[in-house]
């Protein structure tokens, strides 16, 4: 009788008491998001410092709630990241290669004796015994020197000539020596044009592991838009098996040799602002598109998604190079409504702007959402891609309605 009590309470026992502490759990943390959302996403990001992916989709979130993201300041951040106002402050542990031993050093110099004033000034007042070159370089490649260097070229120059000319300055202080840089002239910042921009988010990536100040898609933000691309934090949203185009910069590639043929074939894996993905490139592809397949070039890829247990993946269809992709890959437009649209004006106003643009090159779909459903409808208008047609639409149908396949 007890065996058969236990195995019946077995039955929901756990299932509905973990299912309540969950609930519990996310009715908490979508209170503290929707109420808290500066301190909350603070908190979050502190929490995953050891986890890049995570990072970059947590600060993609920021950028999606109207929250700055500062870049890492070596006056102004702390260990963590923190609150400024409605901004986060970037925290210098999330620096590569910048240990906790580091920064606890660097932080109880600044709180000592005050900011820092430039490179040279940080270099004399640290002790180099934990603060080494290869975290000095860190710190500047991310950004950390911006506002007291004319560039972080310069910043780079000015610890090298500094670190060549002996490192004895902190050590000596502490023992009481003299410091090397009693002549300004030895302590003097200097003046290097900044890097290439390539160059300086490309140090900055190494730095964090992520973009902060910037991305190289950037350059392609209207070219993306027109061409109908989907941020790849957003393909897990996406139906498995779906067609989707995404754009990025290549970032690694490992090729395999098939074992049917002995062909060769590729798995890339691809980034853009938000993450990244892997893209699966098989041979006759691979042939197509050897050339383009090299590290650090934008491309645009179409395939289709692959959602498993392991992750997204997508299946490439097409494979080109970004920076001379145009028009010629959009066959249609897709206007996504999601019913009942909030008032009658709404709709008479999608109307009157549709027809107002019925000269453009691109016939228009209807993709309509109803309780659940989706239907793709096929209609006698022809829009534009450009901004402003997809700017006015999407006041009305909402962000990222407009898709231009």
């Amino acid at each position: 009788r007890i065996f058969d009590l236990m195995a019946y309470f077995a039955e929901y026992g756990f299932n509905k008491s973990h299912s309540a502490a969950y609930a519990y759990v996310a009715y908490q943390t979508a209170y503290l998001k929707t109420h808290y959302p500066v301190e909350f996403m603070a908190a979050t990001l502190s929490a995953d410092m050891d986890n890049t992916d995570k990072i970059v989709k947590s600060i993609a979130g920021c950028r999606e709630m109207g929250i700055e993201i500062l870049p890492p300041d070596i006056n102004l951040s702390g260990k963590e990241f923190r609150v400024v106002g409605s901004s986060i402050r970037f925290g210098l542990e999330a620096v590569k290669g910048v240990g906790s031993a580091a920064i606890e050093s660097i932080l109880e110099t600044r709180d000592a004796t005050g900011p820092f004033a430039s490179v040279s000034d940080f270099l004399e007042r640290i002790d180099q015994r934990k603060v080494n070159k290869k975290v000095v370089e860190g710190l500047i490649k991310a950004g950390a020197f911006d506002v007291l260097e004319g560039s972080r070229a310069g910043a780079m120059e000015t610890m090298n000539r500094i670190l060549s000319n002996g490192s004895r300055s902190s050590t000596g202080r502490i023992y009481g020596q003299q410091s090397i840089f009693a002549d300004p002239r030895e302590a003097g910042s200097v003046a290097v044009p900044e890097w290439d921009k390539d160059i300086l988010l490309k140090y900055e990536k190494e730095a964090l592991g992520f973009y902060i100040t910037g991305h190289p898609l950037s350059a392609y933000a209207a070219a993306l838009k027109k061409l109908g691309t989907r941020g790849i934090s957003n393909l897990e949203e996406t139906d498995d098996g779906a067609e989707v185009r995404i754009a990025g910069i290549l970032r690694g590639l490992r090729k395999i040799q098939t074992k049917s043929k002995a062909e060769i074939m590729a798995y890339c894996t691809v980034e853009d602002p938000s993450g990244s993905v892997d893209i699966i490139v098989f041979p006759e592809l691979y042939k197509a598109s050897l050339a383009m397949l090299q590290k650090d070039v934008p491309l645009l890829v179409k395939g289709a998604l692959d959602k498993t247990e392991k992750g997204l993946k997508i299946i490439a269809h097409e494979v080109s190079r970004l920076d001379v992709a145009d028009d010629r890959h959009i066959r249609r437009a897709e206007l996504t409504l999601t019913l009942p649209l909030s008032d009658g004006i709404q709709l008479r106003t999608l109307h009157s702007l549709l027809k107002a643009d019925a000269g453009g090159a691109y016939p228009l779909y209807l993709r309509v959402k109803h309780q659940g459903t989706e239907t793709l409808i096929e209609t006698p208008m022809k829009i534009s891609a450009d901004t402003d047609t997809v700017i006015r639409l999407e006041k009305i149908a909402g962000k990222g309605a407009v898709v231009f396949q």
